[in-house]
């Protein structure tokens, strides 16, 4: 439930080519973003693309913004109205998952209400060769399970510098696409400078990462639900 929502939204226009290209990632190379959130693009990559090329990406986990480490454990407190509900747990995982032959970490999101589990994901990530975290596959009893390829094309899920104002495809499904965009730099908890994401069109998430530490807060709009990273306050 935490993770993107599935409501796809249709893209606007079709893939915009540009001349400048950093890695082969399929197709033009160029930016593949809709139109209406297009800013100055994401180191010239198609995004998102049909054919992710292994080359392409590394093994490594080091994006400022999501700080993820292999095999940690992060605790997140969830709030209903001010009153604490639940708990959301997040692991990163320490093998390598193969999707469409690119090595992805697995990261599994456990939510809880009231002592009981109501949410259960995993999100199969990569980081390419210049640092933006790219989206592969994801797993939920309660949502849609995919993985790229097959008619699903991998997007990006964090870039390495995000900036305001930056829209990008998440994911591209048969019937439809997951548009990101940076809605705002803000101050969360205690952590300034926060970049804070939203999920459009049907907009039923924000997410907000706060560089060298990585995801702070999550507001289900849905849900009513506030989940914040334990001891975020500093």
């Amino acid at each position: 439930m935490l993770a993107p929502m599935f409501r796809a939204v249709r893209r606007h226009l079709g893939p915009a080519c540009l001349a400048l290209a950093v890695l082969t990632l399929a197709g033009c190379g160029g930016v593949g973003q809709p139109a209406p959130y297009d800013a100055s693009g994401i180191d010239g990559l198609e995004v998102p693309t049909p054919s992710p090329d292994p080359a392409d990406f590394v093994t490594d986990l080091d994006n400022p913004w999501l700080g993820w480490e292999r095999g940690e454990s992060r605790r997140y407190v969830v709030t209903r109205e001010g009153r604490e509900v639940g708990e959301m747990v997040v692991q990163v995982g320490v093998q390598t998952v193969d999707v469409a032959g690119v090595a992805t970490t697995p990261v599994r999101e456990t939510l809880r209400v009231k002592g009981r589990p109501v949410a259960e994901t995993v999100d199969y990530v990569a980081q390419d060769t210049s640092g933006n975290v790219w989206w592969l596959g994801h797993d939920s009893r309660a949502a849609r399970t995919w993985r790229a390829g097959g008619g699903t094309e991998a997007g990006v899920l964090l870039p390495r510098a995000p900036r305001l104002g930056d829209g990008w495809v998440t994911v591209s499904l048969p019937d439809g696409d997951i548009v990101t965009r940076v809605q705002d730099r803000t101050v969360v908890n205690g952590w300034s400078d926060v970049v804070q994401t939203s999920y459009e069109a049907d907009t039923e998430q924000e997410r907000y990462y706060a560089e060298g530490v990585g995801l702070v807060r999550i507001v289900d709009l849905d849900e009513g639900l506030v989940v914040d990273l334990e001891h975020a306050a500093r």
